[in-house]
C-alpha cells in the first residue's frame, strides 16, 4: 500500500474519490485514452475495491467475496474489462432453484404474475432510451407509495401477501426490509433486470460467473494495471474533507488547476491537492454534504436540489451482516444441487437471532472448501455476542436441513462482516429511497448524473442498469470517463468509450439467450451497429414453456392455423432489430415479447374474422337456395365485409391500436390467460417435484 505522504499543491489532472469498482474503471478509462494525464485516486478505508472485496479463510489458503460476487452473462461492460486486464471470471456451480422449505421447483408464486409485469410496465414507462424519466407521471405516482403498499393496493384479494411480497422484493436483488421502500425504486429496478430474475418459468443463466479468490482477484487486477501507468497513484486511509472549486461559470479564467481537494492524508492532517477535475465515486449518501449527514464539504455549496437528493438515500440493512460458515466439504450438494435458499418471511421477519438468505459460496473446485453464506438483517443481532450469533447461526442451519443435524454442526470455522463497522464512515452496502410526498426523485433524480461545475459523479446507484451491482458500478465508471473526457477535450464529440473498449475485446461477450429463457433489456444505439452476418442460418429460438414468449406460443390456436413462433419472431425483428452476440444467437428485448403478443392478438382477430366470413358464406348459400325456390320475394345477405355487426366487420384500427405494447396496460383477460397458464403449468411442477 502507498504510504507515503502526499505533497502539498501538487496538480492533477483527475483526483477521483473511492476507490471501488466505479472509481477503478473510471481512472483506466481516462488512462487508456490519456496516458499523460495524472491520476490521484484517494479512499477514506484501508482497502480499495469498496463493495467488491475478498477476505482470507483461517483454515485454508484460499479467499473468498464479502461483497458483490457475482456476474451474469448479460454484464457486458464488468465482462469486457475483465477481459482487457485478463482476468475474466470463470463459470461457477449450478445455482439450484429448489426452495428448501418446501422441496418445491417454484420459487415465485405463479399466481402473481400479472402484478409482477403491471409493475414491470411501470418502469418500462419510466425508463426511456436508456435514461430514466424522473418527472413523468408515473414516477411520481409511485413515487409516493411503498412497494408494501403498492402490492396491498393491487393483490387480488386486496390483502397484503407477505411470502409473495417477499419473493418480489428478492427478484429486484436488493434483500431490503419491505417497509419504506419506494414503488417507484423498485419499478425501475424491476424493469431493467428483468433480463436475470430467478423465478419460477424464466429461468437465469445455468451458471454465473465468479472470481476464483473473490472479487477482490477483480479489482487487484486492475489497480496492477493501473499501476503501470507512472502517472497513476492510488491513496488509501486518506478521506476527502473538502472539495473547493471556483465560480461554475469561470470558464478558462479559473486557470489550469482550478479544483482543489482537501485530503486528511493517512489520517495525520489535511493536504490540500489540486484538480482539472473531479470524480466523486461513491455512493450518493457519502457523496452528501457533511452537514446533511455525509463526508464531504463543497465550496460552493452543491445546488439544493442534488443536496437533498444525495441526503434523502438510505442504507437497508437487510445485507449489512453476513456469516460464512465453512465445511471440508459441500455436503448439501445431495439436496439438489447447488443452494439458494429463502426462509419464510412472513413467520420469522420480526424475531431476533440468525435468519435470512442462504446461497452456496464454494468455489467451482470442489476440492477447496464448502461455504454456507447467509446474508442477515443488522438488526436481527442488536445485542448478541458472538458466541450467541455462532449458535444462532447453527440453529438456523439445522431449521433448513433437519436431517443433517451432525453435518451441520461438524463445520471448520465461521466469519462475520459487519458492513456497518467495516465502512464507519458511511455504513451499509447497498441503499435506496423511501416513499415521500416531496417528489425527492421526480424533482431532483436529474442531480444523479449532472456534473456540478467540474466535479463529476460515479457510483453503482447512479447506473441506469446496474444499481447495487458490480455492472452497475463498472457501467457508471464508463459513462463518467466519457462525459469527463469530451467536457474537457480529450477525446472527439463522437469519442465512445464502449466501442473503443471493444476494440480490445479477446473473444465474443454473453450467452445465448435461448439459454436463459429471458430478456435482455434494450441495446443502446451505439451497439445496435453491430449488425448481423448476412450469411448465418436463420434464427432458432428455445423459448423455455413459461416464458412469455413461450406463453405467446401456448395462447396460439391447436389446430392448423397455428402461426409459427419462429416465423412470428422473425417478422418482430424486422421492427426491432436484435443484436448479434454470437453466431444465430440474440438478445431479445421486452419490446419484441410485448410485440409478440400484439401480433397474436392480430392473428385472433384475423381468425374470428375469417370465421365469421365463412359462417356468413355458408348462411347466404343457404338463404339463396330458399330463395331460389321459394316465389313470393327473395332475399340477400349482405357481404361481410359491409355488414354492420362488429363480428363480421373484422378487427378495426381502433381494435388493433388496443392490442398490448410497451407503452399501454395488458388486457384483463390477457391476464387472466396469464395466470391460468403459470397457476397450471406451477401446480403441474409441484406435483412432478413432490413424486420425485
Amino acid at each position: 500500500m502507498d504510504t507515503a505522504p502526499l505533497e502539498q499543491g501538487s496538480n492533477w489532472d483527475v483526483v477521483i474519490v473511492g476507490s471501488g469498482l466505479s472509481g477503478l474503471t473510471a481512472a483506466t478509462r481516462i488512462l487508456q485514452e490519456n496516458k499523460e494525464r495524472k491520476v490521484l485516486i484517494v479512499d477514506a478505508v484501508d482497502w480499495f475495491g469498496g463493495r467488491t472485496r475478498s477476505i482470507e479463510l483461517a483454515k485454508y489458503d484460499s479467499k473468498v467475496s464479502i461483497g458483490g460476487t457475482f456476474a451474469l452473462f448479460e454484464h457486458n461492460d464488468t465482462l469486457q474489462l475483465a477481459k482487457e486486464i485478463n482476468c475474466s471470471p470463470t463459470e461457477t456451480l449450478k445455482i439450484s432453484d429448489v426452495n428448501f422449505n418446501q422441496f418445491s421447483k417454484a420459487l415465485f408464486d405463479p399466481s402473481g404474475l400479472p402484478l409482477f409485469f403491471k409493475l414491470m410496465y411501470k418502469g418500462a414507462k419510466i425508463v426511456k432510451e436508456g435514461k430514466i424519466d424522473w418527472s413523468c407521471k408515473t414516477a411520481k405516482e409511485l413515487e409516493k407509495i411503498s412497494l408494501e403498499d403498492w402490492i396491498s393496493k393491487h393483490w387480488i384479494l386486496n390483502k397484503f401477501n407477505p411470502n409473495f411480497t417477499r419473493e418480489f422484493f428478492y427478484l429486484l436483488e436488493t434483500f431490503p426490509n419491505l417497509h419504506g421502500v419506494s414503488a417507484l425504486v423498485c419499478a425501475i429496478a424491476l424493469y431493467v433486470r428483468f433480463r436475470g430474475i430467478p423465478r419460477n418459468g424464466i429461468e437465469i443463466p445455468p451458471k454465473v460467473l465468479r472470481w476464483e479468490g473473490g472479487t477482490g482477484v477483480f479489482t487487484q487486477a486492475l489497480v496492477e494495471s493501473l499501476s503501470h501507468h507512472e502517472n497513476f497513484r492510488l491513496k488509501l486511509n486518506s478521506p476527502v474533507e473538502q472539495i473547493i472549486q471556483p465560480a461554475i461559470n469561470a470558464g478558462a479564467n479559473a486557470g489550469p488547476y482550478p479544483v482543489q481537494v482537501v485530503v486528511n492524508d493517512n489520517h495525520t492532517g489535511s493536504v490540500t491537492v489540486n484538480a482539472q477535475y473531479v470524480v466523486v465515486a461513491t455512493s450518493p449518501l457519502a457523496a452528501a454534504p457533511a452537514n446533511l449527514g455525509g463526508t464531504i464539504n463543497y465550496t460552493p455549496a452543491l445546488e439544493p436540489g442534488a443536496a437533498q437528493l444525495f441526503s434523502s438515500m438510505e442504507a437497508t440493512p437487510t445485507v449489512s451482516r453476513q456469516i460464512l460458515v465453512v465445511y471440508k466439504n459441500r455436503w448439501w450438494k445431495k439436496q439438489g444441487g447447488g443452494m439458494f435458499i429463502m426462509p419464510p418471511y412472513a413467520t420469522h421477519v420480526n424475531e431476533m437471532g440468525v435468519w435470512g438468505n442462504v446461497v452456496d459460496g464454494s468455489m467451482k473446485d470442489e476440492r477447496k472448501a464448502g461455504i454456507v453464506r447467509i446474508f442477515v438483517d443488522s438488526r436481527r443481532l442488536d445485542g448478541m455476542s458472538p458466541k450467541q450469533v455462532e449458535q444462532s447461526t447453527i440453529d438456523f442451519l439445522k431449521h433448513l436441513f433437519p436431517k443433517q443435524h451432525d453435518l451441520v454442526e461438524g463445520y471448520e470455522e465461521i466469519i462475520f462482516h459487519d458492513w456497518n463497522t467495516a465502512k464507519p464512515t458511511i455504513p451499509g452496502v447497498t441503499f435506496t429511497y423511501a416513499p415521500t410526498n416531496n417528489g425527492v426523485l421526480s424533482k431532483f433524480g436529474k442531480y444523479f448524473t449532472q456534473p456540478y461545475g467540474r466535479i463529476h459523479w460515479g457510483g453503482s446507484e447512479r447506473s441506469v442498469w446496474g444499481a447495487n451491482w458490480m455492472e452497475g458500478a463498472v457501467e457508471r465508471g464508463n459513462d463518467v470517463s466519457e462525459e469527463l473526457m469530451k467536457m474537457a477535450g480529450w477525446v472527439g464529440p463522437d469519442y465512445n468509450v464502449r466501442k473503443t473498449a471493444a476494440t480490445l475485446r479477446v473473444a465474443k461477450r454473453a450467452m445465448p439467450v435461448a439459454a436463459m429463457g429471458a430478456f435482455a433489456v434494450e441495446t443502446s444505439a451505439e451497439e445496435d451497429d453491430l449488425e448481423a452476418e448476412p450469411d448465418l442460418e436463420p434464427i432458432k429460438l428455445l423459448p423455455t414453456p413459461t416464458s412469455p414468449l413461450g406463453l405467446a406460443e401456448s395462447l396460439q390456436p391447436d389446430d392448423g392455423d397455428k402461426l409459427d413462433i419462429h416465423e412470428l419472431y422473425t417478422r418482430v425483428s424486422q421492427v426491432e432489430k436484435p443484436r448479434l452476440l454470437q453466431e444465430n444467437d440474440v438478445w431479445i428485448s421486452p419490446q419484441m415479447c410485448l410485440d409478440a403478443l400484439r401480433e397474436l392478438e392480430k392473428a385472433k382477430l384475423l381468425k374470428k374474422k375469417r370465421a365469421a366470413e365463412a359462417e356468413a358464406e355458408a348462411e347466404a348459400e343457404d338463404e339463396a337456395e330458399v330463395a331460389s325456390s321459394s316465389s313470393s320475394s327473395s332475399s340477400s345477405v349482405p357481404h361481410p365485409a359491409t355488414s354492420s355487426s362488429p363480428l363480421l366487420a373484422g378487427p378495426t384500427v381502433q381494435q388493433l391500436q388496443a392490442v398490448p405494447t410497451l407503452r399501454g396496460e395488458v388486457p384483463a383477460f390477457l391476464l387472466g390467460l396469464t395466470v391460468g397458464v403459470f397457476v397450471t403449468m406451477a401446480a403441474f411442477r409441484f406435483a412432478k417435484g413432490s413424486s420425485q
